[in-house]
């Protein structure tokens, strides 16, 4: 538990076994459903030890929960406190990730990482592919799927493909949206990519030849301005028109509307320092960050930008040094 005035983690309560889920007043784990007002945590009962997966909408009561041991999605309902089987939904089906989308539908991976959903599961949509690494609902509740093997969008319960490039795999890295229902994509390998409101696909392309084709993610202002990080640094396309800051690779970027800046991961040369990149004119500057490549960048509660790594944490304080959080006891059970 986070204490906010030491500002460090505390044990709160020791469960001994995987939590899937928890809100506001329950928690859901492997083998128990438990119940928690301010400290205080209660068992409310036991259901069987055999769910390593769940997604939960809080708000129906419904549980969504897959079983290592038998690869089924069975379907529970909390009703009057009490949590409930109500019915095996997918069974002997092994897949390794599924998700509960908004109109209660499951979409779901088989074994060959191929895409289906319930409760259309005969249909197959030739998702293939390894890994996800971006998801994105836009304004009209489409969900789109960028993978290393193409980008997918979920639409009416369809999957459609878009196809980028001549060859496979079309490794999209960030989806965005801008003020004019424009949907942008990044690809690794592919460049940049638009399509319009009407579905019309284009790549948009830079005039600098030597310039990266590796694009990251992806950022905006409300002004529309994108910033977009690349193995060569920082794009930013506005109006138009590309200008590329060289600062070496960028897995990630962030637009402050309230400073009107951008922050952007990166490293300094030949030394190799990373840390985040502030700015984008000449007086830009570079705060180093002693937990390594930043690969997330936000704002938190107090309005301060926060940098995350694989390795740890912090914020950026005076707009001139990286501060790393303390954490002096720190105990996750997962």
């Amino acid at each position: 538990m986070w204490n906010k005035e030491t500002r460090t983690f505390k044990r709160w309560y020791s469960i001994n076994k995987s939590i899937l889920a928890f809100n506001s007043k329950y928690i859901l784990t492997s083998d128990a459903l438990y119940t928690h007002t301010g400290l205080k945590v209660k068992k409310i009962q036991a259901i069987p030890d055999k769910y390593n997966t769940a997604q939960v909408n809080w708000q129906t009561g419904e549980f969504f929960l897959y079983s290592m041991k038998d690869h089924t999605i069975e379907k529970y309902i909390l009703n009057n406190g009490k949590f409930q089987f109500k019915a095996t939904i997918l069974r002997n089906i092994a897949f390794n990730t599924f998700t509960l989308l908004s109109n209660g539908s499951i979409l779901y991976f088989d074994k060959n990482s191929v895409a289906h959903i319930y409760p259309k599961q005969t249909a197959n949509f030739g998702m293939e592919m390894a890994y996800m690494s971006n998801g994105y609902e836009d304004r009209e509740s489409n969900l789109w799927i960028s993978s290393n093997n193409g980008l997918y969008n979920v639409f009416n319960l369809n999957f459609e493909e878009y196809t980028f490039a001549l060859a496979k795999p079309d490794n999209i890295w960030s989806v965005l949206e801008d003020d004019k229902q424009n949907m942008w994509f990044g690809s690794y390998g592919w460049g940049l990519w638009q399509m319009d409101k009407k579905g019309k696909l284009k790549a948009v392309n830079q005039s600098d030849p030597d310039w990266s084709r590796q694009y990251m993610g992806s950022t905006r202002s409300k002004a529309g301005t994108l910033y977009i990080p690349t193995s060569g640094g920082l794009t930013i396309y506005e109006n138009n028109k590309f200008t590329n800051i060289r600062t070496g690779t960028s897995l990630s970027a962030y637009y402050d509307e309230n400073r009107k800046q951008v922050y952007y991961s990166g490293y300094i040369p030949i030394t190799n320092v990373r840390g985040l990149w502030v700015g984008t004119d000449d007086n830009r500057k570079f705060l180093p960050f002693k937990k390594g490549f930043p690969i997330a960048i936000g704002k938190d509660r107090k309005g301060r930008i926060r940098v995350g790594s694989f390795h740890g944490q912090g914020y950026v304080q005076g707009d001139s040094v990286i501060v790393t959080d303390t954490v002096k006891d720190f105990t996750m059970e997962l």
